[in-house]
Formats: structure tokens, sequence, C-alpha cells
């Protein structure tokens, strides 16, 4: 169950980061990982107007106008106790944040900075000195009043990031093909049959589950759609440049390791009272004994490889002889072996894989991990791994984790949407605190209270 909630609030909660860590620069927050789909049209809660959702053109609003429109100036009402259960509570970039979307992050991120104990949101009063020496205090009204709008700001934060991924893709004519939205509502269905197949699963159903961190199925399937529709962005965007200029740095190979660490072998043990002498002799003879087990190594190693030049199957090879636990062998048999760019592997196993031609095998290539017997797998146009990972190798080094140049162009093309996003405020907003703000939800009353097909 923990699983779950972790994978799924995480998702959620980050939904503009995803394993590939795209995002904006605007926010303090980790990247999360998390798989996608697609799903519904994503500009179906779009306005109307054109005009106020294009994000990147200044003159729909002043830059001060925008600037203040994400931090309202309005106070917050701190004795606002009526719960706000419907309705509009913002618009950014054009598009409606109704009160159940903004309650999920408000929510999460009220606990997250809480830690789950109410009593911080009370505030509390403070004194103290500042760099300059000079007395600072704080009253708990001034507490209490900081700590809301910190949190109501990172709400804002997530928010304006996540519509982001909306704007980009309008702005380049990218949108969900109808295979793309069946593949987000068939993720739907697979995770929620997969938890309510688990014994261990905390709650009976999977709306159960995503009721306790305050989030609906219509919002859950929002999240990942975005999340299917920011991986279109990026492959869009940058895929083709990047199997032209960056692929073709990386070599894929599988190998057979003869390891030579942690030999053993019955060597003598030095005696308390042993001369400078016999210490010497005892260690030469014990060094002659661990050459004498590597050597035994190598000899196994030269067999194997004359086995693979005779036409033994490489990968049959693998998983009756391979000691790399790096290096998994799938149920089907078959090995993904390794993916990598120069600068990353040490330099004697690098220098023979990058010397082989597709589909060779290397004599053996000695390393301090022990002996290697290498083959380069071709890296084709429907190379299944780089395929399914191509977004993570788009925007990271899989090896070393730093980020790519085309990872930079994205943050900056998402800095430049978060920049001049356009975000105002219904009435109702400046009344959002950590009372107004309800735990349980009108929208979660129907689900307990509605048939699956009503809820369907």
């Amino acid at each position: 169950m923990k699983l779950y909630r972790k994978i799924l609030a995480g998702i959620m909660a980050l939904s503009i980061m995803s394993t590939f860590m795209v995002g904006c620069n605007n926010t303090d927050e980790d990247s999360s990982v998390g798989d996608s789909s697609a799903s519904a049209s994503t500009t179906d809660n779009s306005s109307d107007d054109d005009d106020s959702t294009d994000s990147t053109d200044s003159d729909d609003s002043d830059d001060s106008d925008e600037q203040d429109n994400k931090t309202p100036s309005q106070p917050d009402n701190l004795d606002y106790t009526d719960e706000i259960t419907e309705g509009v509570v913002m618009t950014v970039g054009g598009y409606d944040i109704d009160v159940e979307e903004y309650r999920y992050y408000f929510l999460n991120l009220k606990y997250s900075l809480s830690g789950g104990d109410d009593s911080y949101w009370d505030g509390e009063a403070t004194e103290g000195t500042d760099s300059d020496g000079n007395t600072v205090s704080q009253t708990v009204e001034e507490s209490k009043m900081e700590r809301l709008s910190a949190l109501k700001d990172y709400v804002i934060t997530f928010l304006v990031n996540n519509y982001c991924v909306e704007l980009i893709a309008k702005d380049n004519d990218i949108s969900l093909t109808a295979d793309e939205i069946q593949a987000v509502e068939d993720d739907y269905e697979e995770t929620k049959a997969s938890y309510e197949s688990d014994e261990s699963a905390e709650y009976d159903t999977f709306e159960d589950y995503l009721t306790s961190i305050y989030c609906t199925k219509e919002l859950y399937l929002k999240s990942i759609t975005r999340q299917a529709l920011e991986e279109k962005v990026v492959r869009s965007l940058y895929e083709e440049d990047f199997r032209e200029n960056l692929l073709p740095e990386y070599v894929h190979c599988q190998h057979i390791l003869f390891s030579t660490t942690g030999l053993t072998a019955e060597t003598e043990a030095i005696p308390d009272d042993a001369t400078d002498e016999e210490i010497e002799e005892i260690n030469a003879s014990n060094d002659a004994l661990l050459e004498e087990a590597k050597a035994d190594v190598k000899a196994k190693a030269e067999e194997v490889l004359q086995q693979i030049k005779d036409g033994a199957d490489f990968e049959e090879m693998i998983a009756e002889y391979n000691e790399d636990p790096g290096e998994t062998v799938e149920e089907d048999g078959s090995v993904v072996g390794y993916y990598f760019r120069s600068g990353t592997m040490v330099e004697a196993f690098e220098d023979a894989a990058f010397s082989l031609g597709d589909n060779e095998v290397s004599d053996l290539v000695e390393t301090d991990y022990g002996y290697h017997i290498i083959k380069r797998i071709p890296i084709t146009d429907d190379d299944e791994y780089v395929n399914t990972y191509i977004i993570s190798l788009i925007m990271n080094d899989i090896n070393t984790g730093e980020t790519t140049e085309y990872y930079d162009q994205y943050m900056e093309l998402a800095d430049t949407y978060y920049d001049n996003m356009v975000v105002t405020f219904s009435d109702d907003y400046y009344n959002i605190n950590t009372v107004s703000m309800p735990v349980e939800s009108s929208v979660f009353a129907y689900i307990e209270s509605s048939t699956d097909d009503d809820v369907e």
C-alpha cells in the first residue's frame, strides 16, 4: 500500500515533472517518475478566447500585471470559515482551475509543509536578531499569514507549471491521438485492477484510495493525460535531432564477466612471531596462490570465448556464466545489456566496446573487475530499449544522470511560458485558508453514494 501511495501521490503532485526531470525552474520540488499514457482532449477546459491562452504574447497583459496575478496583493482571509466546495477559484493561461483540482494540491502541500501537524497553521510569535544585529519579531497573526501565503504560492507554482505543458502543446499544434487517449484510459484501468488485486491494499477500491489522497478519477486521468502530452511534446520537439546527432554517440553491448574480485585461496596465515623474511616469503606464496586462482578464471573465460567463436549463442552463455549482477537475463532469455557514451565505463572495457563492429565479439578484455567477453549490438530504428526509454535518453545521459542540451532547451522554453503565464483569481480564492478548504468534498460524497456505473 505504501508503494501505491508513494507512486500515485508522486504522479499527481509532480505531474509536470516525469522521470526525465522536465519542468520549470520556478519550483523547488524534486522531479518524479511516472509512467504515462494518454487521455481526453487537453484543451477541453481552455478558454474560448484564443488570446487569453497565448501565454507568450506580451501584448495580452502588462508584465507587472502578470506578476501581480501570480502573487495576489489582496490579503488572504484568515477568519473565513465557510467551506468552499465548488466553482472556479483561479484561471491559469485561460484554463479554469476548479475547487477539486486546487484542493488536491492545496491539501497535499499543506500536509507536506506541516508534516501533518495542523497546529503549524495556527502560527507562533517569534523574536530574534537579523544579520545586522537588529531585533526582529513576528506576531502570531503575521506568522499565520506568512505560512498560509507560502502554501498558496506553492500551489500556484505547481498549477502554473502544469499548464505550461498545455500551452506549449497548443502553440506547437501537438495533441493526443485517439489511440493515445485510449492508452491513458487503459492505463487507468490497469492501475485500478492492479491495486484492487493487491491483498495488502489499504482500501477496497482504487477510487477509495484516490479519495484518501484528495484525488478523483477525473483528476487522476487529467494528470496522466498531461504527462502523456508532455512526453509527446518532448518527442515532437527534440526526438529527430536526438536520433540524428546524439544517439550515434551511444554504443550498445552485452558482455560476460568472469569476476576476479574477492578471489580466495587456501593462503597461509602469518604467525605473530614471524620474521620479516618469513613474512615476505608467506606473502609471495599467497600472491602466487591468488594468481593461480586468477589464471583458473582466465582459463574458464578463454574456454567460453572459444565456444562462442565456434557458434555458441551469446545470450545463452551470459545466462550460464556471467557474474555481473547488473546485467540481468529476462524471462524470455533476452539480455538488454548496456547503453553508454564515451567516458562512462572503465577505460579498457569502453575502448574495446567502441572498437567493435556491429555483432562483433571481442577477445578477452581485462579490467579490475575481471575478464570480459564483449559483444556489440547494433542500435536500430526499432531498438526496443531506445523506444521505451526515449524520453530519458533525450533528456538525460542515462549513465551519468547529467542533463542534455535538449533538457536545457525545454527548460528554457518552459521558463518562458511560466514567466509570461497570465493567472487570474476569483473572489473565492481570497477566502481559501486551512479551514475553508474542506478535507471531504461533494465529489467524494457522490462517489461513495453512487454505483460503479454511475461513476463511470
